[in-house]
């Protein structure tokens, strides 16, 4: 039973403390400057794909709507018939 207690409050100890509402308000805000050069740095940092990739991916992307399209056409169809059938339309 002691353990337990200890580990729950070394748990305690290790979550992180949340700053008050009047230390939130005190932070000091980013200009649009700043702002902009942190953006275009984190930017730089982006691991762009090559067009050999963006291509592949186009495809793989087109091969599998025209499958899905295709099992849901199939799917259409087949219901369609076995409703007519049964109320015979």
């Amino acid at each position: 039973m002691q353990a337990r207690e200890d580990r729950r409050a070394d748990q305690k100890d290790k979550t992180p403390k949340r700053p008050s509402p009047a230390q939130m308000t005190q932070r000091k805000r980013t200009g649009p400057k700043q702002f902009a050069q942190e953006v275009i740095a984190e930017l730089r940092k982006v691991l762009w794909p090559t067009r050999q990739q963006v291509t592949t991916s186009s495809i793989i992307v087109i091969v599998v709507i025209v499958i899905m399209m295709t099992l849901i056409w199939a799917l259409d169809f087949g219901i369609e018939r076995l409703v007519s059938l049964v109320y015979g339309s």
